[in-house]
């Protein structure tokens, strides 16, 4: 395995047959199989290792769908902590005190889940009080916050459907509200 370290959202390109790229703590980060031609794909800041032969190139850019107006109105905290702990909730934000609650099933999940999940957390600075309708909103708000952050696009949707595991009718909901957003992203 080849270690590498992106200090900034960049662009990769592979000409190899399936691509897999894992973090720092070798936890898969990035898995596309079934690749003809050249592969074109980004990577946000971080140290990742692969067996793939990889050309850097410049990041692949998205023109973004508009978010929808925030409509809670709490100052996002200069700092926040991510602490680990059971949490019923899988993951929740505490906003007056800055801290987003992972429950400890999280701690060996993919950076790219985790990011989603924190991001979303966050989007309830912006979006909260409205039920599921500040739910759809926290998700676009992630998927919005992960690409501007380089990750791409197919990334957002597997973090998405991980995330929402327990297949109720809102969580197929939410899934399917993420999708069309993400289908929104074009690239430039």
């Amino acid at each position: 395995m080849k270690k590498f370290r992106v200090n900034r959202k960049s662009g990769f390109m592979t000409k190899d047959k399936s691509l897999l790229i894992l973090d720092k703590d070798m936890i898969p980060f990035y898995y596309r199989e079934g690749l003809s031609g050249l592969y074109k794909f980004n990577l946000p800041l971080g140290t990742y290792y692969t067996e793939n032969s990889l050309l850097m190139t410049r990041p692949n850019f998205y023109t973004s769908p508009k978010l929808k107006e925030r409509y809670f109105f709490k100052k996002y905290p200069s700092k926040f902590r991510i602490i680990y702990e059971n949490n019923p909730n899988k993951c929740s934000v505490d906003i007056d005190r800055g801290v987003i609650i992972f429950d400890n099933s999280f701690k060996e999940c993919p950076r790219f889940i985790k990011d989603f999940i924190k991001f979303h957390e966050l989007g309830h600075y912006r979006y909260s009080g409205r039920g599921q309708e500040s739910e759809k909103d926290c998700d676009n708000f992630a998927a919005y916050c992960m690409i501007q952050l380089g990750y791409n696009p197919s990334q957002v949707n597997v973090a998405n459907k991980l995330s929402l595991t327990d297949h109720k009718q809102t969580s197929i909901e939410r899934q399917i509200n993420n999708f069309n957003y993400l289908q929104a992203f074009k690239q430039y």
